[in-house]
């Protein structure tokens, strides 16, 4: 397992087996770190048990990655799919905030949305967008897709435009630089949500 520490207090490592990150976060137990830490995965998805296990709603540390080219479109679809898995952990409402979720109509991107949200746990998922950026074509298909998912979809228009891509549960929440519309083009930050952050956020969308 490789480690890389600086003044910043994010640590970058790359690890090849469960038990290399396990190790890790043991280390880290053993430090007086403060209490925000944020940690950056290299190339490797995290395996649903460590996001389950250790990124638990009261942990004190912030874990990120980063979606884009440098990984294949499957290792981007499977983190997306391991972050949601993460924060609906039983049946639940997801809310989420993404502007240009209903303007594509491209095949691949309807296909990439089914394998992302395939077997997340969550009866219905609340989007709270302005009407006018809903293709009307785009929803009717995406619908099928939630409808064969048995997801129930529902909008909710905000009094202005959100434009930060935030999903939220009951649990806690996460946030994505760009839009699933265009996510694995360029490179994007996706994160948990601080303790603070999901707070207010939970609060001003539920």
């Amino acid at each position: 397992m490789a480690k890389e520490y600086n003044n910043s207090d994010i640590y970058k490592i790359s690890y090849k087996t469960k038990q290399d990150f396990v190790w890790f976060l043991e280390a880290l137990d053993k430090i007086n770190y403060k209490e925000h830490v944020k940690i950056e995965i290299q190339k490797l998805p995290v395996p649903i048990e460590i996001l389950i296990n250790e990124f638990s709603p009261k942990s004190k540390m912030e874990y990120r990655d980063v979606l884009g080219y440098e990984r294949t479109k499957e290792e981007n679809i499977s983190l997306v799919n391991l972050y949601l898995k993460n924060i609906c952990r039983t049946e639940c409402k997801l809310i989420i905030t993404d502007q240009y979720f209903f303007k594509n109509l491209d095949k691949e991107y309807l296909r990439t949305i089914e394998r992302i949200f395939k077997g997340v746990k969550c009866y219905k998922i609340e989007f709270i967008v302005k009407n006018k950026n809903i293709n009307e074509e785009a929803f009717k298909k995406i619908k099928v897709i939630f409808d064969k998912l048995k997801i129930d979809l529902e909008i909710k228009e905000p009094p202005k435009i959100i434009h930060g891509r935030y999903y939220i549960t009951k649990y806690k929440g996460f946030s994505i630089d760009n839009s699933l519309n265009g996510i694995f083009k360029k490179e994007s930050v996706i994160q948990f949500l601080s303790d603070e952050d999901y707070k207010h956020f939970f609060e001003k969308f539920s």
